[in-house]
């Protein structure tokens, strides 16, 4: 998978993804703070046809570094 990361987001490019196919992405990421953190929510979509579109809701985390 190629990705793109911006100050506000990271966009993941998924390659030949079929329908109702389930990835996994796995991340290794080191806490610089400690805090309640509320991630916002995400989508999926297809590049070409983007009303094909999932949504997750926003998530909450609590870090610890």
């Amino acid at each position: 998978a190629r990705y793109e990361v911006s100050a506000a987001y990271v966009t993941f490019y998924l390659m030949g993804v079929q329908s109702r196919e389930t990835r996994n992405l796995s991340l290794r990421l080191t806490a610089t703070r400690a805090g309640e953190i509320k991630a916002p929510s995400s989508a999926v979509y297809a590049y070409y046809e983007p009303a094909l579109r999932v949504e997750a809701a926003a998530q909450r985390f609590v870090v610890t570094p």
